[in-house]
Formats: structure tokens, C-alpha cells, sequence
């Protein structure tokens, strides 16, 4: 069975590889959640993204509702509970608008974030 009306939003893990010392890449996971967009939306955010007519952080604000707890940590390890100010944060590390973007897209493409490279 399917139901036509969708929850709002949806959770999905964001993979993100980050370049540490001795050439080679961390992997780091996290859980976001996003705004779930109609069709016409989706329509719409494939032509900004092949247009370059918005960022990646631009489209990346724009559907991203929240994290789960205990995703996003500071140095100590302490939570960090979602605001737009802590996303701002998250999103000037290097490889996160990317990676968070390419995660959303796998979402609607029937692609697993625990997916083997």
C-alpha cells in the first residue's frame, strides 16, 4: 500500500569524507533531516543545481529542517542541537554543502548512504 500524503520531512545519513594527514580520507556519518519536496520542487532544485543558479549551501539551508540528537557534536563531544547558526557552522566546514546535497539526491534516487565506493 502507498499513501499519497508523504510525511513533511524524512531522516538520512550524510557520508562525508574528510582528507586527513598521509593522503588518505576519514569517513564521518551523520543524520539529518529533510524537508520532503513535491515533484515540481525536485524538478525545480535539479535546474538551480545544473544551472548553477544556487550554491550547494543555498539549496542545502533551504532543506535542511534539523539533525537528530547526538549527530553533531562540538570538540568535547557535547551535542549541538540544530538552529540556523549551527547549520551555518556545519556547512562552512569544507565537503559538508556537498556531501549533505549529493545525501538529499541519493534520497530520491533510491541510493543507501552505506552504499560501498
Amino acid at each position: 500500500m502507498f499513501r499519497i500524503r508523504q510525511t513533511n520531512t524524512f531522516v538520512w545519513t550524510v557520508k562525508v569524507l574528510m582528507p586527513v594527514s598521509g593522503s588518505r580520507h576519514e569517513t564521518h556519518t551523520f543524520d539529518l533531516e529533510f524537508r520532503r519536496l513535491s515533484q515540481t520542487d525536485l524538478t525545480k532544485l535539479a535546474q538551480d543545481v545544473q544551472n548553477d543558479e544556487r550554491t550547494a549551501i543555498q539549496i542545502v539551508r533551504d532543506i535542511v529542517v534539523g539533525w537528530t540528537d547526538g549527530s553533531i557534536v562540538d570538540d568535547d563531544g557535547n551535542a549541538i542541537p540544530f538552529s540556523q547558526g549551527a547549520l551555518d557552522q556545519l556547512l562552512d566546514v569544507p565537503m559538508v554543502a556537498g556531501a549533505v546535497l549529493t545525501a538529499f539526491l541519493d534520497a530520491y534516487n533510491g541510493q543507501s548512504a552505506k552504499r560501498k565506493n
